[in-house]
C-alpha cells in the first residue's frame, strides 16, 4: 500500500525518534504518517517500514533498494519477505525483539544480519516500537533499520573471532554451542582464542542491579 499524496506532517528530526513513537499514526492519521516516514528515510538513508496490527508490511521506504537491493513492492508482495531476509542465526533474536516491542516503554533495539538480494550479509541496527492510541488500540509497528557499515560480510565467509566458523548462540541466554555442548561466551573464547576476561557492570545493568537492592 503506497502513501497518498496528502501533505505529510513534519517528520521527526531523527529516525530513531520516529521508532520511539513520535507522531502516533492513530492520532495523526496513518496515511499522512506514512508519508512522513518516507521523508525520514530520504533524509537519513535508513530503511523505514511500517507493519499493521496484524504484522503485515503495509509501507516500505524505497531506501531498501540501496541497502538490500529489493524494491518496496517486492517485499510487500511476499508475506514472508521480512523473515527470509534475516540471517537464519538471527531469527530467534528478532522474534524476542518483536515480543519486547509489544511491552517496552522505549524502542526495542537489536543488532542483526540481513541478507541482500545478491546474497551478501550486512549488519544492521533495528529499532522498532508498537504505536497505539491512549486507549491502547494498536495501529502497528514502525521499524527503522540502520546499516552498520564497518561490519559488512559475505554470506559465504561470515566473520567471527575464531577463524571464520558460523557460531550458534542462544537468542535468550547468549550461551554458545560448542561441539554439542552449550557454554558461556567467556569459556568459548578462552578455549578457542585464549582470551582472558574480567567482569563489571555496564551503566544500564548497574542501575537495574542497585535498584533491585534498594527494594529489598
Amino acid at each position: 500500500m503506497e502513501a497518498t499524496s496528502a501533505v505529510p506532517p513534519k517528520p521527526p528530526p531523527d529516525p530513531e525518534q520516529c521508532a520511539a513513537g513520535i507522531g502516533h499514526p492513530v492520532l495523526a492519521g496513518v496515511q499522512a504518517y506514512l508519508s512522513g516516514l518516507q521523508a525520514v528515510a530520504d533524509t537519513s538513508g535508513d530503511w523505514v517500514y511500517f507493519l499493521d496490527a496484524e504484522g503485515e508490511l503495509v509501507f516500505s521506504a524505497d531506501t531498501c533498494r540501496d541497502l538490500l537491493g529489493y524494491e518496496p513492492g517486492e517485499l510487500m508482495a511476499d508475506p514472508w519477505s521480512l523473515l527470509r531476509i534475516v540471517h537464519p542465526a538471527d531469527r530467534g533474536a528478532l522474534a524476542l525483539s518483536d515480543e519486547r516491542a509489544l511491552v517496552a516503554a522505549d524502542a526495542a533495539r537489536l543488532e542483526l544480519r540481513l541478507i541482500t538480494k545478491d546474497d551478501t550479509v550486512k549488519h544492521f541496527l533495528l529499532s522498532q516500537r508498537v504505536i497505539a492510541d491512549d486507549r491502547g488500540v494498536v495501529a502497528g509497528r514502525v521499524v527503522v533499520v540502520r546499516l552498520l557499515r564497518e561490519q559488512e560480510a559475505d554470506l559465504t565467509a561470515i566473520d567471527s573471532p575464531v577463524g571464520g566458523e558460523l557460531i550458534t548462540i542462544c537468542a535468550a541466554c547468549k550461551k554458545i554451542r560448542d561441539q554439542g555442548v552449550w557454554c558461556e561466551v567467556e569459556q568459548y573464547l578462552h578455549r578457542h582464542a585464549g582470551m582472558q576476561f574480567s567482569h563489571g557492570f555496564c551503566s544500564e545493568c548497574a542501575g537495574a542491579y542497585f535498584r533491585k537492592l534498594e527494594r529489598r
